[in-house]
């Protein structure tokens, strides 16, 4: 019996182990690649170096950084969320370590007990992985739709003028 335990001891250790690994990778990309602002305003009159964006292209930079800044918000929610599920893992390893250094091997009910346990924690565990590969996913639309904008719209010139149109045909 005393096997069995130390095997899912270390099994749950590996699972948050995978765990934190993949929710480090997860969190060491970084959507924040898009360059400060939309482009280059222009005065009327003014000779632009390049080509100047339609009203229509500027209406889809600015519709589409709308879309980033929300998508960056919901992306932040969800760290903060994993942030906290993953300390409740934690605490709860840490819990079910006290419990395995007090627990009566010979005693079938406590081991059945901590074992019970020690499935919730590796659901948890499980639950997490999925909310990584969730994450992942939704970083990973969001880095296309930065790389996206910035290739259409960051460092583009366009005239004050269209871009007042644009704001006022989308309501600000």
């Amino acid at each position: 019996m005393e096997s069995a335990l130390d095997d899912c001891g270390r099994t749950r250790r590996r699972l948050i182990l995978f765990g934190s690994i993949f929710f480090t990778l997860a969190f060491g990309k970084d959507a924040d690649a898009r360059l400060g602002g939309r482009g280059r305003g222009l005065s009327s009159g003014a000779r632009p170096q390049g080509p100047v964006l339609s009203q229509q292209e500027l209406e889809w930079c600015v519709q589409n950084e709308r879309l980033i800044d929300r998508g960056q918000a919901a992306l932040d929610a969800r760290d903060r969320q994993m942030t906290e599920m993953s300390a409740r893992i934690e605490m709860a390893g840490a819990e079910l370590d006290q419990r395995a250094s007090r627990l009566d091997r010979r005693s079938q009910t406590e081991v059945n007990r901590y074992n019970g346990g020690l499935r919730a924690h590796q659901q948890s565990i499980a639950s997490f992985n999925e909310e990584v590969r969730l994450r992942n996913v939704q970083m990973d639309t969001l880095n296309f739709q930065v790389s996206d904008y910035n290739a259409r719209c960051s460092g583009k010139n366009y005239y004050e003028s269209d871009l007042r149109a644009v704001m006022s045909r989308l309501g600000n």
